[in-house]
């Protein structure tokens, strides 16, 4: 079976120095990003360097694009990456959608998880037929939706502008829910009570006790034919 993973996206030179000063002649350095087999837009905000060789990237859009969250805390001028666990998923709660030789299959590690506990949730896209299969989507293939009990939801972004993808029998996308994704909406519920208290947290995408839904998208076209699987968990989090 034919695995596409996170795999390493350039290599990177970091410099340190304790909190000294230190110039640097650095230019421009213009290059395009894949993750996963899949072309990764720089946002404008961001700009890519180059010092004598070294190629110097933004932080935080590298952690994401790699599906990991970054935090920083001012006072210990610490910047924290997490990442999704690694750990080896008996996907005991799990969803599926088929439509024709596509499969799209959304797991959980658990059903339930506590408060402080991180969620561990992937998706893949799975292609079974017995030739290969030219499809057009957006970037990311699969779109991840969270919704709470009072309705309120957040998806993450897609970028519209398609990419071309050729599936060999067996090709399987995996990827994780981003944690930017929870960080984001618990951000997003600005107006409760709990959202000040959340945010101090050196793990801001931990939810609030409550129930959830997590929903998996993969839309994308083939021959001009646009075809869509979707699939959702019911998630809940403890005390």
């Amino acid at each position: 079976m034919k695995k596409i993973i996170l795999p390493t996206l350039i290599g990177l030179s970091v410099a340190t120095a304790a909190y000294a000063a230190v110039e640097l002649a650095v230019s421009p350095f213009l290059v395009r990003f894949t993750v996963n087999q899949q072309e990764v837009m720089l946002p404008e905000a961001y700009t890519v360097l180059n010092q004598e060789g070294s190629t110097y990237v933004p932080l935080r859009f590298v952690a994401e694009a790699m599906e990991g969250q970054v935090s920083y805390n001012e006072e210990e001028r610490r910047i924290s990456i997490a990442y999704a666990s690694d750990r080896e998923m008996k996907m005991t709660h799990a969803a599926e959608a088929h439509q024709g030789d596509v499969q799209l299959t959304l797991r959980s590690a658990w059903q339930t998880y506590r408060s402080s506990e991180q969620m561990v949730i992937q998706s893949e896209v799975l292609y079974t037929g017995d030739r290969p299969l030219k499809i057009k989507h957006g970037n990311p293939l699969v779109v991840y939706t969270i919704r709470d009990e009072d309705g309120k939801s957040l998806s993450t972004g897609v970028q519209q502008a398609l990419i071309t993808d050729e599936l060999s029998p067996n090709t399987t996308f995996t990827s994780r829910l981003p944690l930017a994704l929870l960080s984001e909406f618990n951000s997003y519920r600005s107006a409760d009570a709990w959202k000040l208290e959340m945010l101090q947290k050196d793990r801001p995408w931990l939810l609030p006790a409550g129930r959830y839904v997590i929903e998996a998208t993969a839309a994308f076209t083939v021959n001009d034919e646009r075809k869509m699987l979707k699939c959702e968990l019911a998630i809940e989090v403890g005390g």
